[in-house]
């Protein structure tokens, strides 16, 4: 979708984006159910901003980078602070899906260690980190402390995508 698409018309007619405070306002009343200045959107439980204009839903930082880039991005979006709400221009970046997992800074919900790159094997624990959908073994340690440790180590250096991780 283009600027000059129909939707595009639509967008910038009932949107007003502030690119460095990240926030969308309405640029008229909305039918009753917003009055032009209001934010617009709301905070879905997974972090991010969703607006609907026209009975269409939308993803904040998605019409972000359309109202400044003026196209719809054809790849994901990656906040580089991971927070999914912050949707200020300078916080938002174009990638694919490899270095969009690179920014991750928990463990998957399904981890049974709940820590990053670590899973444990038998009484002890394997450090691994995946880059371009290979993974690289980083050892076996007898404690979860140093098997998170050689993962951050790795992540610093495979991992330039992302500075940020979470303690276990």
């Amino acid at each position: 979708m283009r600027l000059t698409d129909s939707w595009g018309t639509v967008l910038l007619s009932a949107l007003e984006y502030n690119p460095k405070a990240g926030v969308f306002v309405w640029a008229r009343d909305n039918r009753g159910h917003a009055r032009k200045g209001d934010i617009a959107g709301s905070l879905r439980a997974e972090g991010y901003v969703r607006i609907v204009v026209n009975g269409r839903k939308f993803y904040a930082h998605r019409l972000a980078w359309f109202f400044v880039h003026g196209v719809f991005p054809e790849n994901k979006i990656d906040h580089k602070d991971g927070d999914r709400a912050n949707n200020s221009i300078s916080n938002l970046r174009s990638c694919d899906d490899g270095l969009n997992s690179q920014n991750r800074d928990k463990a998957r919900s399904d981890s049974k260690t709940q820590v990053m790159g670590v899973r444990k094997n038998g009484s002890r624990f394997q450090a691994s980190i995946r880059v371009k959908g290979e993974t690289f073994h980083l050892g076996s340690y007898r404690t979860i402390d140093e098997a998170f440790r050689a993962y951050c180590l790795a992540k610093i250096q495979l991992h330039p995508f992302s500075a940020r991780l979470k303690a276990p």
